[in-house]
C-alpha cells in the first residue's frame, strides 16, 4: 500500500522524479503519492497498491496501467462505479486518463500529474467538494438577464499571501433581485466576500470584492485550483449565474535539518532528518564534510527527493581515523550539508569526542604504583 510519508534507512542513488497521484477527499488536504509501478490496483482491500477506505469502494475497484507517457484506467466491475470527468466508466473497459482530469471513486477524487508537472506544479487540483457544486451551478439554470464579469480570470498567490478580485453585476430585468454570493472550489476560510448578500436594482451596476487569503505551511501544495463565483437568487432558491477562474498557488521551497545526536564519543551513528517544509516536490543533495583529518564520516554524496510536508531520515557512521592508545582526549567537528534544487544550502555540525584507549588517570596511577614499588625495593637493599 502506498504512503505519502516515507522514511529511508539507506542512501538513494540516482533518484528520479516520477509521475504523482493526487488523492483528495472532502475536508482533507490533498495527499501526493508516487506512481512507481506501471500497473496498480485501487480498492478497499489493504493489500491493494492504493487502498481507499469506505463502503462505496469495492475491494478491487479499478486498475491503472501506464503505457509510454500515458495512463489508462479500467473499472473492475465495482459496485458503485468509477467516474472519469463526471462520466461513469463502463466495467472492464479501458479508458485513457489524461493528466489533471478528475477520477471519482467513492468519496475520493484522484488526479495524476506528469514528471514535468511535478517539478513545475502545473496540475489543476480539484477537491471532491468541487465536483457536485460545479455541476449544480453550471448545468441546471442560467439567468440571461443577469450579467456577471470578473476583472481577472486568474490570480497568482504565494502561501500566506492575499489577493483580491472584483466582479461586476448588472441586471437587465425590471425588478429588484436578491442575490447571495458564493465561492465554490476553495475552502470557505480562504475567502472573504465584501457583500455576501446583494440587493441588485434594475439596470444598476454593482461591484463586489472577493479576497483570497491563503494559509501558510507545506500542507498547501503548489497547484492550479479552479474556483467558481456563483450567484443564487434567494427568492427563487436557485443559481442565477456564475463565473469561473483559476487560483495559481505558487511554489515555495523551504526545508529544515536536524542532527540527532550532535555529540558522539569515540564512534557512533548520527541521524540526519531532512523535512520538506515547502509546498512542492524537491530534490536535495547531501554531502558530508569532515572538518579535520582525524575523523571519518561514512557515505559520499546522496541525492534524495521529498514530496511536500514529508521528511527523510539518513544515517551516517562517525568514527575516528585512529584511536590513540594513550594520550589526551580531543574533540573533532564534522559537517553535513544539504542543497536543494534552487541552490539553497543549509548545514548542521556535530562533534566526535575521541578518548585514548588507556585513560590518562590510569597512566598516572600506574606511574605512581611503579614509583612506590621502586622506592620500596631501594629501601629494602639499603
Amino acid at each position: 500500500m502506498m504512503d505519502a510519508i516515507g522514511t529511508l534507512s539507506q542512501p538513494l542513488d540516482n533518484v528520479q522524479c516520477m509521475d504523482e497521484l493526487i488523492l483528495t477527499r472532502r475536508d482533507t488536504a490533498p495527499e501526493f503519492l508516487t506512481l512507481d509501478k506501471e500497473t496498480l490496483i485501487i480498492g478497499r482491500d489493504e493489500e491493494n497498491d492504493i487502498s481507499l477506505e469506505g463502503q462505496a469502494v469495492s475491494r478491487e475497484h479499478a486498475r491503472l496501467n501506464k503505457r509510454g507517457d500515458a495512463w489508462y484506467v479500467t473499472d473492475l466491475g465495482s459496485t458503485n462505479g468509477s467516474y472519469l470527468g463526471g462520466t461513469k466508466l463502463e466495467a472492464n473497459t479501458e479508458r485513457e486518463w489524461l493528466s489533471g482530469h478528475p477520477l471519482q471513486i467513492g468519496a475520493f477524487t484522484l488526479q495524476w500529474q506528469s514528471q514535468q508537472d511535478v517539478k513545475g506544479a502545473q496540475t489543476l487540483v480539484l477537491m471532491p467538494d468541487q465536483i457536485e457544486p460545479l455541476n449544480k451551478i453550471l448545468q441546471p439554470h442560467s439567468d440571461d438577464t443577469l450579467n456577471i464579469v470578473l476583472d481577472s480570470y486568474a490570480l497568482t498567490l504565494a502561501p500566506g499571501s492575499s489577493g483580491t478580485l472584483q466582479i461586476g453585476l448588472l441586471s437587465s430585468e425590471q425588478r429588484t433581485k436578491q442575490l447571495v454570493v458564493e465561492v465554490e472550489g476553495v475552502p470557505e476560510n480562504w475567502v472573504e466576500i465584501s457583500q455576501p448578500t446583494v440587493t441588485l436594482l434594475p439596470k444598476k451596476h454593482q461591484s463586489i470584492k472577493i479576497t483570497f487569503n491563503l494559509p501558510t505551511g507545506g500542507s498547501l501544495h503548489a497547484a492550479k485550483r479552479r474556483f467558481t463565483i456563483a450567484l443564487r437568487n434567494t427568492q427563487e432558491m436557485q443559481y442565477s449565474n456564475s463565473v469561473s477562474g483559476t487560483l495559481n498557488i505558487m511554489a515555495q521551497r523551504e526545508f529544515d535539518l536536524q542532527l540527532v545526536p550532535t555529540d558522539l564519543v569515540n564512534a557512533g551513528t548520527a541521524e540526519l532528518i531532512i523535512t520538506n517544509q515547502g509546498n512542492v516536490s524537491t530534490e536535495y543533495q547531501v554531502k558530508r564534510e569532515p572538518i579535520g583529518r582525524e575523523i571519518k564520516v561514512s557515505g559520499d554524496v546522496w541525492d534524495v527527493a521529498l514530496m511536500p510536508a514529508t521528511k527523510m531520515n539518513l544515517w551516517f557512521a562517525i568514527s575516528a581515523e585512529k584511536r590513540p592508545i594513550v594520550g589526551s582526549t580531543f574533540t573533532q567537528s564534522y559537517k553535513l550539508t544539504v542543497t536543494d534544487t534552487e541552490s539553497t544550502t543549509k548545514s548542521v555540525t556535530g562533534e566526535l569526542t575521541v578518548k585514548p584507549r588507556i585513560p590518562a588517570w590510569l597512566v598516572g596511577l600506574i606511574v605512581i604504583a611503579l614509583t612506590i614499588i621502586l622506592v620500596a625495593m631501594l629501601l629494602r637493599y639499603l
